[in-house]
């Protein structure tokens, strides 16, 4: 088990060096050497210096293009050692052998795992055999508890690597709690396999090193186009004990064109594209320092804030053509809010070629805005609808009911159409009414239709009338529709009350003993259509409710 952790140990700390990009720094670590033996008729050699310390593992690959036995390691004492006497040596030799990603998270490559303990300091040298067609075999070495540590830094969260821009890459050695001096450095950066720079660097405050004695390794290094830059590390010195010791680190780093960047200004816009007096857009402008790249993609997130906590959130493409970034509010979308107050900066992020070039600039609030000044429909629906009786000439019946509702227009005059499906409660249709063809005025305008007595009269029963369907259209190009479902209701009605109604449940009597029911409102026989014989009709019988009311009556031609 305690092999397998320090397989995995390795596996980390060494491989992840190798094959992906690294962030800006990286943290400090022991000693790791990396080596390319190289292979010559079918063998490989390589050698290495290791200081005193615990103990050092060195990792050989047995895969594919890289098959190797019969590896052997010659000691500083010069003493030969393989798998046929490494136990005499207290040496342990296997080969790990990866079963699935849980043991092997970063490769399922197998490797020969080799581990020296109470190392002795000096030089060794791996031999061994192999099939590969290469003319190299990477070989890694990891030493442990050893004295020396190091840490590689490329740019910093305030320099990071950008094209034509001074970039310190720095290297810091550290013997126990102290910073070591005596070392020597060497940098090769390379792009597309290409060598671009070579530096040696001590600890000396000469150029490109920036101060003497502090343990830190420094050069610089401009990167001439945008791409990833490989660092090749060597370090090497002697300890305190005054044995050599040697490590080797590589790393990856991406180098970005020099972009635009937001300075911490904006100003606000408002668009009132139709010249109606109300705001179509509010636009967001941010002021910018740097330079738009002429190629690639940029997009920008701006997320508002209001009062009571609402985040309203508006995305934008910004192409490098528009050398600006802006984000546009459609003022309908505000309106419907219906919110009057400032907007709060929530966050800003832009985006340039999927890289996140800036993040969460606070800009305060905006300037006030109400709710009324955004862009509005051209048509309105208020509502207010009434249902009023037109009593007839005598004042004995109803003739039609008059209804009506309220809308706003903005147009100083536009004409529209409009249609009223009217049911009762139980959805029995009624009718539709409307008009074609009418012309309103810039405000509140009140539209009113009737429904005739005959048309209630026909249903021959006592109810309330519902506007079903209201459609409202204009008769210009554009505009909005209205269209709402189940507006309103009015009060219930009787039959009794509208001329026509003769036969139904409540009509007047016709004939001796006929009943009906009082709905609490006047009612008018005519005895010429019901006295037959020429005398008044009188009331034989009546019932009373619990209130001492009269609902019915019996009514008898005498």
């Amino acid at each position: 088990m305690k092999l397998i952790k320090l397989i995995l140990t390795l596996v980390l700390l060494i491989w992840t060096g190798a094959s992906s990009a690294a962030d800006v720094t990286t943290p400090f670590q022991q000693l790791g050497i990396k080596k390319f033996a190289a292979i010559q008729d079918g063998q490989f050699v390589a050698s290495f210096k290791v200081p005193r310390s615990a103990d050092f593992t060195l990792m050989i690959p047995n895969v594919k293009d890289f098959l190797t036995n019969n590896i052997s390691i010659i000691t500083p004492g010069d003493e030969v050692i393989d798998a046929s006497n490494f136990a005499a040596f207290g040496v342990e030799f296997s080969q790990f052998l990866p079963v699935d990603e849980l043991t092997s998270p970063m490769t399922t490559n197998n490797v020969w795992i080799i581990k020296f303990s109470d190392v002795i300091p000096g030089t060794y040298t791996v031999k061994g055999f192999t099939s590969s067609s290469r003319s190299h075999i990477p070989i890694e070495v990891l030493v442990e508890n050893s004295a020396i540590f190091f840490h590689l830094v490329i740019g910093s969260p305030s320099n990071k690597p950008m094209v034509e821009h001074h970039l310190p890459i720095s290297v810091l050695l550290a013997e126990g709690d102290l910073p070591y001096v005596n070392g020597q450095v060497s940098f090769e950066i390379f792009k597309d396999g290409e060598a671009l720079q070579h530096a040696s660097i001590r600890d000396d405050g000469v150029y490109p090193d920036y101060q003497a004695n502090d343990g830190t390794y420094s050069t610089l290094f401009v990167p001439l186009s945008a791409g990833i830059y490989n660092v090749i590390v060597n370090v090497s010195g002697r300890d305190k004990n005054g044995d050599e010791f040697e490590a080797q680190i590589y790393r990856a780093f991406k180098a970005l064109q020099d972009n635009v960047y937001l300075t911490g200004k904006y100003s606000e816009v408002l668009i009132d594209e139709d010249g109606d007096g109300y705001n179509d857009a509010l636009m967001l402008e941010f002021e910018t320092g740097g330079v738009f790249q002429e190629t690639g993609d940029y997009s920008i997130r701006v997320n508002l804030e209001t009062s009571d906590g609402s985040i309203l959130s508006e995305s934008q493409i910004i192409s490098p053509s528009d050398k600006k970034f802006f984000a546009k509010f459609d003022g309908k979308y505000l309106r419907t809010l219906d919110y009057s107050g400032a907007f709060k900066f929530f966050s800003i992020g832009i985006v340039y070629n999927d890289n996140i070039i800036h993040l969460n600039q606070s800009f305060g609030s905006t300037s006030y805005y109400d709710h009324d000044s955004w862009e509005r429909d051209d048509l309105l629906y208020l509502g207010n609808v009434t249902f009023e009786p037109i009593d007839s000439a005598d004042g004995r019946f109803i003739e039609m009911i008059d209804v009506s509702f309220e809308v706003d227009t903005l147009p100083a005059a536009a004409k529209f159409g409009y249609s009223a499906t009217i049911t009762t409660v139980d959805d029995e249709h009624v009718g539709v009414y409307g008009n074609p063809d009418i012309e309103l005025k810039k405000g509140v305008n009140r539209i009113t239709f009737s429904i005739p007595a005959a048309d209630f009269a026909k249903l021959q029963s006592n109810t309330a009338l519902k506007i079903k369907q209201l459609t409202m259209y204009p008769l210009i190009k554009g505009g909005n529709v209205i269209s709402k479902r189940n507006v309103a209701t009015s009060e219930l009605y009787s039959c009794w009350e509208f001329l026509g109604c003769s036969t139904a449940e409540n009509a007047i009597p016709v004939v001796v003993d006929d009943e009906v029911t009082f709905t609490g409102k006047s009612m008018y026989i005519h005895v010429a259509q019901n006295d037959y014989d020429g005398d008044l009709l009188k009331v034989s019988d009546q019932k009373k409710d619990n209130l001492g009311t009269s609902t019915q009556w019996s009514i008898q031609f005498d």
